[in-house]
């Protein structure tokens, strides 16, 4: 057993430095709860559901402002491309097994911590929607409120869905811009051993799909609270509500998001922190393994959050 002077004295003895071999710990892919289901139903009736779906949100939203409209139909072209972007980045090379072993357990890593993650954040956010409903419920109505015919029970939910919503469009941005990460920096560093260009070309138009789909989610989510809001409560009708008071009803969708935001960096810091630390302690100075090194399983822990933690606060800020 190696003792603390020793180990302050830097007497640790030679690394038995053995090949990089890894063993196939491969997990069963992880796909949430909603991915899940879609992938059960036939793509036909999807297909079908999807497009009634656009349907009935081109519908509210030509009943809103032909601005609506023209917001949808960009989301839904910036959603067309990004996925044209992740078909294009899933073709490249992943480079020789080695870098593959390395990047399945990265990866395995990026989809249990987001499970965890998410499941924690999930629960959470439910708990607060009572929390925002039960506050909503007993508090006073404003004049404005009062004059439109908002009463407490239509606020509250109002409120609380858009907070819902906020936080599912966050969160999947989260995810999709992790799912396509971790799976296009490999593509990366194998096109880097060929060409600088190449692996340019891959890494800006992974981000371009990263990018395209937090803009998307979020322009999209709003509009679709404001078309169903203006709808819904017969905005500017004869005793209703004005179009500048709307505004103030998607205060919740911005907050949900923040909240999805504000726990993934808590978490996410303490979890890459905790790695990055226990890596250098274990690895470099008790087992004098050398830095980054792969057989380090902290290595890997911390690369998970060097790759995905960042991107993913990028992601769900935004």
């Amino acid at each position: 057993m190696m003792m603390g002077a020793d180990v302050e004295n830097g007497n640790l003895g030679p690394y038995q430095d053995r090949p990089r071999t890894f063993p196939n710990m491969r997990s069963k892919p992880y796909a949430p709860l909603m991915f899940r289901i879609l992938r059960g139903i036939n793509v036909r009736v999807l297909v079908i559901l999807l497009l009634l779906g656009f349907g009935y949100v081109f519908y509210i939203g030509a009943s809103t402002s032909p601005i609506i409209v023209f917001v949808f139909t960009v989301c839904i072209v910036s959603f067309l491309l990004s996925i044209y972007l992740t078909k294009w980045v899933l073709t490249k090379d992943e480079g020789p097994p080695e870098m593959v072993q390395i990047s399945e357990a990265i990866r395995d890593g990026a989809e249990g911590f987001f499970r965890t993650q998410y499941g924690t954040i999930s629960k959470m956010a439910l708990l607060l929607a009572l929390v925002i409903l039960s506050i909503y419920l007993f508090r006073n109505t404003t004049p404005q409120q009062e004059a439109s015919g908002l009463g407490r029970a239509t606020s509250a939910c109002i409120t609380v869905a858009a907070f819902l919503l906020g936080a599912l469009c966050s969160g999947v941005a989260g995810y999709v811009g992790m799912w396509v990460s971790v799976r296009a920096n490999v593509r990366v560093s194998s096109a880097a051993r060929r060409s600088a260009r190449e692996a340019l070309q891959i890494a800006v138009r992974a981000g371009g799909f990263s990018a395209l789909v937090v803009v998307g989610m979020a322009v999209v989510g709003i509009a679709i609270l404001y078309a169903a809001f203006y709808v819904w409560l017969e905005v500017d009708s004869p005793g209703s509500m004005k179009v500048t008071d709307l505004p103030l009803l998607l205060v919740g969708y911005g907050f949900g998001a923040s909240f999805v935001a504000l726990f993934a960096q808590l978490g996410g810091g303490i979890f890459t922190k905790a790695a990055d630390v226990g890596a250098d302690l274990v690895g470099k100075v008790e087992q004098g393994i050398p830095e980054d090194d792969p057989r380090n399983p902290a290595v890997i822990a911390d690369l998970v959050l060097d790759f995905n933690f960042t991107k993913f606060l990028i992601y769900i800020d935004a």
